[in-house]
């Protein structure tokens, strides 16, 4: 059974309902969830960018990699030092981009 079951109706200009679809947009919610959201008072983030995905894509990777590095290293006493260097090089690089991305 559907819980929200009272509806309210709100009318805007066409300034003020551009000026509500650009926030919305922002943050890829609905316009009816948004609302809720402000009306409730909580934070409203925006949808961080396309480059945060693919960002994100390539730490998992390296947490994938690292941990493979670690398995080898605990349980069969083998260590790839030039596998984890080259590793931890490249998350150095892909933390970098990233606060360079967000921070300047």
């Amino acid at each position: 059974m559907r819980t929200r079951n009272k509806e309210v109706c709100l009318w805007f200009t066409e300034d003020e309902l551009k000026a509500l679809d650009a926030k919305i947009e922002k943050t890829g919610l609905t316009r009816a969830s948004y609302l809720r959201k402000v009306l409730l008072g909580h934070e409203i983030k925006e949808r961080p960018p396309v480059e945060f995905f693919e960002t994100l894509k390539h730490l998992r990777k390296i947490s994938l990699s690292m941990s493979d590095i670690a398995y080898a290293a605990r349980y069969k006493c083998e260590l790839d030092d030039a596998l984890y260097r080259e590793n931890a090089k490249y998350l150095q690089r892909v933390i970098s981009d990233l606060f360079s991305q967000y921070y300047g």
